[in-house]
């Protein structure tokens, strides 16, 4: 087990953020684990991520730390294509392959900061929320303007309401980023954003998956249009001052 810097991360938070990555084909056990937290002390880390599969015989040695799981992670896979659900009336849909109007980068890059409320750094209590909403707020302008192979915008008038980003691969297609403004939940604008995707997927021989927070809603969501959960991770923030 190694610790890999995370510089996006730190740049945000202004303190030293590693990940604890398993070596391939690796037979990390507690000694493993404790070696390279030392070692993450050593460099100077404040904390490190790590992120295991749910059935992972390391989570006891992490736990045996005192560490508890900051969230769970639950990837679906899309496996069959519901049909598709028009946007409210009022709402247009376009698809792009990236977002070059300043007006509309600064417009997603707002939304994102004031929904996003769901993940393994919001669920974090040491971790500042102001900065957490930056943070996001930037992966959403990196995304969208170039980082991002496809996103996807939702309008009413001139007002983007929603959006998502896909990551696009070689056969590998993942919805990275989705965001509904408050005002619009519950109005069929999440459904007819995925129901998008999946219509861009059409036939594609492309193997599409959406990781989403075990207490998100949007998991039944995906649910209802094709995505079968295939496996759950476990978040854990191991603190080291």
């Amino acid at each position: 087990m190694r610790v890999e810097a995370s510089p996006f991360d730190t740049q945000h938070y202004g303190i030293s953020i590693g990940r604890l990555v398993a070596q391939p084909d690796s037979q990390d056990g507690p000694a493993e684990i404790t070696a390279a937290l030392e070692a993450a002390q050593r460099a100077g880390y404040a904390v490190v991520f790590l992120r295991l599969s749910a059935t992972d015989r390391l989570r006891d040695a992490v736990e045996a730390l005192g560490v508890v799981p900051v969230d769970t992670l639950v990837t679906s896979r899309l496996t069959t294509r519901a049909a598709a659900s028009p946007p409210p009336a009022a709402v247009t849909i376009e698809h792009h392959d990236r977002i070059t109007d300043p007006d509309d980068i600064a417009a997603i890059a707002t939304l994102t900061a004031e929904v996003m409320k769901t993940s393994h750094l919001h669920a974090d209590q040491r971790l500042p929320v102001a900065q957490t909403r930056a943070l996001y707020a930037a992966w959403a302008t990196n995304d969208i303007t170039g980082r991002a192979q496809r996103t996807i915008v939702a309008r009413a008038g001139r007002e983007v309401v929603s959006y998502i980003t896909l990551l696009v691969d070689g056969r590998s297609v993942v919805i990275d980023l989705v965001a509904v403004a408050a005002a619009w939940h519950g109005k069929g604008i999440g459904s007819a954003m995925v129901a998008s995707v999946v219509g861009w997927i059409a036939d594609r021989d492309v193997v599409a998956t959406v990781g989403t927070q075990a207490d998100n809603p949007a998991l039944a969501l995906y649910a209802r249009h094709g995505f079968v959960p295939t496996h759950e991770h476990v978040t854990y923030h191991l603190w080291l001052t």
